[in-house]
C-alpha cells in the first residue's frame, strides 16, 4: 500500500471525486475536521438525505396502492449512463453537472407535496369508509338483541355517552379487538364493582357484502355495556377511561329501535358515495405517481429508482468530500492506494485535467511509517478464495503484511470439516449441491440466487473432502461398502485373515464393521487421527509465527519465542504423534501387550513396564530418550520466559532505537494500535522506576508463556472434537437407518420399511444434512479461530475499501429495499 496526500481546489472537488469514484482506486482518510462546524459540504449531505426520505415516502404510498416499481439490474451501467448524459447536457445546455442535485430536489419536493395532499385525502376517505362499514356491521349485530320498546338518547355535550330514556341507565357500545375482549370483561368487573353489565358478541360481517372489506383484518368483538352512574358521575368516567385504554371504538345507536333500518339505509348511501370519492381519489393519486413509477422506455427502470440512485451517487460524493480539510479554498486529505494502481491513478488524473481545465489536483507521496498510521490490508480475491477470506475476516482482518490465514484455510477448513462429516452418501450430496451451483451459476444468478452462489466453491470443497473421508471410513449412510473385496473370510463362525500381506487399498475393510470390536476400533483410530491432525495444524501455526518474525525482522520473537515454542510442541505432543504412528505400524498380536499412549505421555520423564513402546524390553532406551525430551521441554519454558523481557528492558535502559524489533513488539502487544488515519504520536515515555518497567514486561511475558504451555494442552484436547463429531455423525446415520428401514426388513415387514424410508430420508436431510452440517461447520470454525490462529495471528487490521460510487449506491438501494420489505411485513 502507498500513502499519498491529495490537494484540490475547492472548485475541483466534485468533478474529481465524481470521476475517481467510478474507478475504485483510492481510500480517503477522514481528517480530524469538525464535521458540523468547518465542513462546507454538510448542507449537501443533509440535502441528499432529505430527498431520499421524500422518495421513501413516495415508495411507501406506491406499496399501499400495489404499484410495482422496476428496479435497476446493473448499477454500474446506470452510473456510466448517467455520467454520459450529464456530460452531453453540460456541452449542449451549459449546465454544470453538479447542479443536478438541486434540480432533483426541486422536482421531488414539489411533486411529493402534491402527492402527499392527495394521499392524505385518500387515507381520510379510507378511514371514513372503514368507520361507516364498522358502524353498519355493529348496528346489524346489535339489532338482534336490542329491545324494541326502548328509546336510546344521546346526552348532550358529552362524548359517546348515551342514556336509555326512562330507566336512568347509561350504555356504551362499539368494538374491541378479540384478544382484549375478556381482559375488558375482567377489568370492567373490578372497576364497576359489579355495577355494570357487559355483553360481548361476535361482529357479524356478511360474506360478499360491500361492507366486508371495509373492516380491519384483525378480528373484533362487539361490546354493549349498561351501567348506572353514581354520584359525581365517577363510574361513568372510569368506564370511559377503561375503554380508552383498550383502544375501543365506540358507536352511537339510533334514538329508537324502529330508526335502525333507516340509519342502515343512510349508511349504505353514504358508503356508496365514499366509495365513488375514494375511487376518484385513487385515480388522481395513481396519475400523480406516474412520474415516479412508469418505467423508462430505454432502461426499463422506474424513475423513482433512477432518482434514488442519482441522489445516492451525489451523497457518496459529498460524503467523501466531507473527509477533506479545507483551508484557503484548498482541499487536502490523505489516501491509501495499492501500489499497482498508482499508474492508473496518474493516468486518470491526466485525463480529468485534460477534459476539464477547471480541475486542479496534485498528489504527494508520504511515508506512513513516519506519519505513524497503520496501512489497510488489501487482498485480491476470486470467487474461490473470497469465502475462506470471509471466514478469517469475521474473526479479525489481517494486519498489514501479516501472514494471512485465509491462504491455508482454503485447504485446512474443508479437510477438518470432512474429518467430522465424513460419509460417502452425505459428502456426495454436498458435493453434488456444490457442483450444481458451479455448473448452473449463470442461470441461477440471473434468478437472484446470488447469496448462496457466493459459497459454491466452499460447499463443493467441503463435499469433496467429506466424500473422501467417507471413503476412508468406508461409511455410506451407515452402511459399509465392499469396494475392494475383503482380506478376511468367514470360517468356523470366525473371520480369518486370508493373507498376512493383504492390505485393503483405501479405508477400512468392510469386515471390521461386523466385528465385536467395531466401535472400540473406530474410536481408537479416529481419536488418534484427530490428535495427529491437530498437532500438525498447530505446528503450522507456530511456523507461520516464524515467517512473520523473519518478514518483520523481529529476531527476538524468532529466536526466543518461535524456536522454543516449536521445540516444546515437537518434544511433547509431537512425540505423542510419533508414538501413535509407531504403535500403529507394529503388530501387537491380540493387543494385550500394547502400551498405552496416554501412559507414555503422562510419564514422559520415566517409563513403566506397561508403557514400553520401542527399544529394549526393559525400556531403558525409551526412558533415557523421554527424559531428554522432558529436560528439553523444561529448558524451552525458561527460554520462552526470560530472554525476551530482559532484552527489551536492556534496549530501553541503554537507549536503543525506539523502532527496533524488540520495541515494536512491546508496542504491538502492550500499547493499543494506532487507528487508521490518526495523527502522529510520540513514543510512550519510559517510567522513572526501571524495576517497575522490567517487572511489567516480565509479567506480560509470563502470561504469554503460561498461556502457550497450558493452551497447547487444551488446544490439543480441543481437536478431539474431530473424533467426537465424526463418531456422532456415523452413529446417527446408522441409528436412523436401523430404526426406519433395516429393522423393518429384518422383522419381515417390507411395507413398514417402505413407509419408514421417507422418515429416513427426512431425518437424513433435516438432521444430518442441515443441523449436523451446521454443527460441524461451527466446530471447524472454532478450530481455525482459536486453536490455529492464536499461534501467530494478531487480526487487528482493517480492510482497504476504496471509494466506489457503484458499491455505495448498491448499499443504499439494498437498505431501501430492506426498509420497504419491513414496511410490507408490518
Amino acid at each position: 500500500m502507498s500513502y499519498f496526500e491529495l490537494k484540490l481546489t475547492l472548485e475541483s472537488g466534485w468533478y474529481f471525486m465524481e470521476e475517481i469514484g467510478r474507478q475504485k482506486l483510492i481510500q480517503i482518510i477522514a481528517s480530524d475536521t469538525d464535521y458540523f462546524k468547518k465542513n462546507i459540504y454538510t448542507e449537501q449531505v443533509e440535502q441528499c438525505r432529505f430527498v431520499l426520505q421524500k422518495l421513501d415516502k413516495i415508495e411507501s404510498i406506491c406499496q399501499q396502492l400495489d404499484i410495482q416499481i422496476a428496479s435497476c439490474p446493473d448499477v454500474r451501467e446506470f452510473v456510466e449512463r448517467l455520467n454520459n448524459t450529464l456530460s452531453e447536457r453540460e456541452k449542449l445546455e451549459q449546465r454544470p453537472r453538479h447542479t443536478l442535485l438541486n434540480e432533483v430536489t426541486d422536482a421531488v419536493t414539489t411533486r411529493e407535496g402534491v402527492i402527499n395532499e392527495i394521499a392524505r385525502n385518500f387515507e381520510n376517505l379510507m378511514i371514513a369508509k372503514t368507520q361507516l362499514g364498522e358502524r353498519f356491521n355493529v348496528l346489524k349485530t346489535l339489532q338482534k338483541i336490542l329491545p324494541e320498546n326502548v328509546v336510546y338518547k344521546n346526552v348532550e355535550n358529552t362524548d359517546f355517552e348515551n342514556k336509555i330514556e326512562g330507566f336512568g341507565f347509561f350504555y356504551l357500545c362499539g368494538t374491541i379487538q378479540t384478544k382484549d375482549a375478556y381482559r375488558l370483561q375482567r377489568s370492567l368487573f373490578r372497576v364497576s364493582r359489579e355495577n355494570a353489565l357487559l355483553q360481548l358478541l361476535d361482529l357479524e360481517v356478511e360474506k360478499g357484502s360491500k361492507f366486508a372489506d371495509s373492516n380491519d383484518h384483525e378480528p373484533r368483538k362487539v361490546f354493549f355495556i349498561v351501567f348506572q352512574s353514581g354520584p359525581g358521575q365517577i363510574l361513568r368516567q372510569k368506564v370511559l377511561d377503561l375503554l380508552k385504554s383498550f383502544d375501543a371504538r365506540q358507536q352511537l345507536l339510533p334514538i329508537s329501535y324502529d330508526k335502525i333500518d333507516q340509519t342502515l339505509a343512510t349508511i349504505e348511501s353514504d358508503f356508496d358515495q365514499l366509495v365513488t370519492l375514494q375511487d376518484q381519489s385513487r385515480e388522481r393519486l395513481v396519475e400523480s405517481l406516474k412520474f415516479f413509477t412508469e418505467p423508462d422506455a430505454y432502461s426499463k427502470v422506474s424513475p423513482i429508482e433512477e432518482l434514488r440512485m442519482t441522489v445516492a451517487k451525489e451523497l457518496s460524493i459529498y460524503a467523501e468530500l466531507s473527509k477533506f480539510r479545507i483551508e484557503n479554498k484548498i482541499m487536502s486529505a490523505h489516501f491509501w492506494i495499492a501500489k499497482e494502481s498508482i499508474p492508473v491513478l496518474l493516468s486518470e488524473m491526466a485525463r480529468i485535467k485534460k477534459e476539464n481545465e477547471q480541475v486542479r489536483a496534485d498528489i504527494f507521496e508520504e511515508s506512513f511509517e513516519e506519519a505513524h498510521v497503520k496501512p489497510p490490508t488489501h487482498f485480491k480475491l476470486t470467487d474461490l478464495t473470497a469465502p475462506y477470506q470471509l471466514i478469517v475476516d469475521t474473526y479479525g482482518v489481517p494486519r498489514y503484511k501479516e501472514a494471512n490465514p485465509g491462504l491455508f484455510t482454503i485447504a485446512t477448513f474443508p479437510y477438518l470439516f470432512g474429518v467430522m462429516f465424513g460419509d460417502i452418501g452425505h459428502g456426495g450430496l454436498l458435493l453434488l449441491v456444490g457442483f450444481l451451483l458451479i455448473y448452473l451459476y449463470e442461470p441461477l444468478k440471473a434468478k437472484g440466487a446470488g447469496a448462496l452462489l457466493e459459497y459454491r466453491f466452499l460447499l463443493f470443497s467441503m463435499g469433496l473432502f467429506s466424500f473422501y473421508c467417507g471413503l476412508v471410513y468406508n461409511d455410506f449412510l451407515g452402511i459399509p461398502w465392499k469396494l475392494f473385496g475383503s482380506c478376511y473370510v468367514r470360517e468356523h463362525k470366525r473371520f480369518e485373515r486370508v493373507d498376512d500381506s493383504c492390505t485393503y487399498p483405501l479405508g477400512f475393510d468392510s469386515t471390521w464393521f461386523m466385528a465385536r470390536e467395531e466401535v472400540g476400533f473406530m474410536n481408537s483410530f479416529k481419536m488418534k487421527l484427530s490428535i495427529i491432525v491437530g498437532v500438525i495444524h498447530m505446528m503450522v501455526g507456530i511456523f507461520l509465527k516464524a515467517m512473520n518474525s523473519v518478514y518483520f525482522r523481529n529476531w527476538v520473537d524468532l529466536f526466543f519465542e518461535f524456536v522454543p515454542q516449536f521445540i516444546f510442541m515437537a518434544v511433547t505432543f509431537g512425540y505423542m504423534c510419533v508414538a501413535i504412528i509407531i504403535k500403529w505400524v507394529q503388530d501387537w498380536g491380540d493387543g494385550s501387550n500394547a502400551p498405552s499412549i496416554i501412559s507414555i505421555f503422562i510419564n514422559l520423564g520415566a517409563t513403566t513396564p506397561d508403557s514400553v513402546l520401542w527399544g529394549d524390553d526393559q525400556g531403558v532406551q525409551q526412558t533415557a530418550f523421554q527424559q531428554s525430551l522432558f529436560v528439553i521441554a523444561f529448558i524451552c519454558f525458561w527460554v520462552m520466559l526470560l530472554p525476551k523481557p530482559i532484552i527489551i528492558a536492556l534496549k530501553q535502559k541503554f537507549g536503543g532505537n525506539a523502532h527496533n524489533a524488540a520495541q515494536n513488539q512491546i508496542n504491538d502487544e502492550v500499547r493499543e494500535p494506532l487507528v487508521p488515519g490518526s495523527e502522529p504520536t510520540a513514543p510512550a515515555k519510559p517510567h522513572h522506576d526501571e524495576e517497575h518497567d522490567l517487572s511489567e514486561i516480565f509479567v506480560h511475558q509470563m502470561i504469554e508463556v503460561i498461556e502457550f504451555v497450558l493452551g497447547s494442552i487444551s488446544n490439543t484436547a480441543s481437536y478431539l472434537r474431530l473424533w467426537a463429531l465424526s463418531l456422532a455423525h456415523g452413529q446417527l446415520a446408522k441409528v436412523f437407518l436401523d430404526m426406519t428401514v433395516l429393522n423393518q426388513i429384518k422383522g419381515g415387514s417390507p411395507i413398514a420399511a417402505v413407509i419408514g424410508f421417507p422418515v429416513f430420508l427426512a431425518c437424513t436431510i433435516f438432521v444430518l444434512m442441515l443441523m449436523d452440517l451446521m454443527e460441524c461447520f461451527l466446530h471447524t470454525l472454532r478450530l481455525h479461530w482459536v486453536e490455529f490462529q492464536n499461534k501467530f495471528y494478531k487480526g487487528d487490521g482493517y480492510k482497504f475499501e476504496p471509494f466506489d460510487m457503484a458499491a455505495t449506491i448498491q448499499e443504499k438501494m439494498a437498505a431501501a429495499r430492506n426498509s420497504s420489505a419491513t414496511r410490507e411485513d408490518k
